[in-house]
């Protein structure tokens, strides 16, 4: 190799690095905030009354995503009563897949979806809902430790601590939890991964309701710290009549 042709291979390796330094850092990962359910809802129960009888077709990737967000709509009756097969198709089909992609970042859009079709549809309670959060227990099983599922994690550790995803024991738990955080409602969001509108969710909204008839804590009162025995003074005289 001629002394040109080195250097030429060298300034190429260091124009490399230099490209790899100026590279910004990527960016810290945010947790998934799902679409608005109001009026996505209402566009994709429009969007399925055009999709036509096949549950295979009509639907593009994003619209699957945010199927969760058409369950309970105003006015209308539960979408797994319109349309019970392309639903069965979502649980059995379309979601695992999409979960089991590889993708954590991908995952988590799906996920929060899901969770937030369950919060918005917490006060149609029966047996629906139930069916429904089964299967959002059943979506995040497969949550690994990748740090793209951190945020899926917190929502797990959630779920453990206040039973979220038991529409009978969801609204106290998280009341409970709430109330333990000093009713700051923001950074108790920010902690736990919710959404900054999780307040206006059906769910959210049966938590504010049942904070005021959460027990508050009892206030712990401060040791008393032991007394230390204190030798009473011996009279001088004394003293000195034990030494003699």
């Amino acid at each position: 190799m001629s002394a040109a042709e080195h250097w030429s291979q060298t300034a190429a390796a260091v124009e490399a690095l230099a490209a790899q330094l100026r590279r910004p850092d990527p960016a810290p990962p945010v947790d998934p905030v799902p679409g608005d359910a109001q009026r996505l809802g209402v566009l994709l129960r429009q969007r399925l009354a055009q999709a036509g009888a096949d549950p295979r077709r009509g639907l593009a990737r994003a619209e699957w995503r945010r199927l969760p967000l058409a369950f309970w709509v105003d006015g209308e009756d539960p979408l797994p009563l319109v349309e019970p097969e392309r639903i069965a198709l979502y649980w059995q089909q379309v979601l695992p897949a999409a979960l089991a992609r590889g993708d954590a970042a991908a995952a988590a859009r799906w996920r929060v979806e899901l969770l937030a079709g369950y919060a918005n549809g917490f006060d149609h309670d029966g047996p629906l809902l139930r069916s429904f959060a089964a299967s959002l227990a059943r979506s995040w099983a497969g949550v690994g430790d990748a740090p793209g599922d951190a945020w899926a994690r917190r929502i797990a550790a959630l779920d453990r601590a206040t039973s979220l995803f038991t529409p009978s024991k969801a609204v106290a738990g998280l009341a409970a939890d709430l109330k333990a955080h000093d009713g700051l409602s923001s950074g108790w969001l920010a902690r736990h991964g919710l959404w900054p509108d999780f307040f206006r969710s059906a769910l959210g909204r049966a938590v504010m309701r049942a904070l005021p008839q959460v027990p508050t804590r009892p206030s712990v009162p401060a040791p008393v710290p032991a007394q230390v025995p204190v030798t009473p003074a011996v009279p001088v005289g004394e003293f000195e009549t034990c030494l003699a």
